[in-house]
């Protein structure tokens, strides 16, 4: 039996990949993981048509989960399991630790934003900060000045984006309906930073960064704005 093939496909809205295996003339797909709860394993069989030499017919078979639901793995499992696939081709571990282009982001943590992607950035090419709103928060601070004083950053731009979760969101009313879903009050967070206008919060980020006294006045700092329906940045007007 040898691998032909490896294949990657959508099922119920389920990714699915594995290997295509040939013995004598009948092929067989065996999948590597399958990313859902409705099964653990889905098979493809099928047979070699004689004159043409592909695949003639091919049937779907679902075989039950191997586990019960309560046992079923996780996310994090699932990611562990990206994991080892990652390792086996991991080819960064000589990336100095200071970034190559000297650049700290301070930007959102909105799952639907990938700015390694949007800026053309790479691994080891600089420090992504992310949080709720892209906010210079005491924390967010504190990486940034161990960016630049330990790893020698040169340059801070900070990205707010539309659609963000904490726009228009009045922080009373957001701390009341935690109180009352979770029966107790808390002292922390302090703020939950949200917003009303998106380039004037930009401005104010920028102006926390600017104005701390442990970040040098020759750093720049830049702000955008990031489309979620575009994809494009504008940059907004320096305070």
């Amino acid at each position: 039996m040898k691998v032909m093939d490896q294949f990657e496909f959508l099922v119920d809205g389920v990714i699915l990949s594995g290997a295509v295996f040939q013995a004598e003339r009948r092929i067989s797909f065996a999948t590597v993981f399958g990313r859902g709860r409705s099964f653990t394993r889905l098979n493809c069989a099928g047979f070699q048509d004689d004159a043409s030499g592909k695949n003639a017919e091919f049937k779907l078979s679902r075989h039950r989960p191997t586990q019960r639901r309560d046992q079923e793995l996780s996310v994090a499992d699932e990611l562990l399991q990206a994991n080892q696939q990652f390792v086996k081709n991991f080819d960064l571990g000589d990336l100095a630790v200071r970034p190559r282009r000297r650049l700290a982001v301070l930007a959102c943590m909105d799952s639907r934003i990938l700015f390694e992607r949007c800026l053309g950035l790479h691994p080891g090419d600089a420090h992504m900060i992310r949080n709720a709103g892209g906010i210079a928060t005491d924390d967010a601070l504190r990486s940034l000045i161990v960016s630049h004083h330990l790893l020698d950053t040169q340059e801070f731009i900070i990205i707010n984006h539309t659609d963000c979760g904490l726009l228009k969101v009045r922080e009373d009313e957001l701390r009341q309906r935690l109180t009352d879903k979770m029966g107790t009050s808390a002292g922390a967070p302090a703020h939950f930073h949200a917003f009303d206008d998106l380039q004037e919060n930009v401005r104010q980020q920028i102006r926390r960064v600017k104005s701390h006294p442990w970040i040098p006045n020759h750093i720049p700092v830049r702000g955008f704005v990031y489309d979620v329906k575009t994809g494009a940045l504008s940059e907004v007007e320096a305070p």
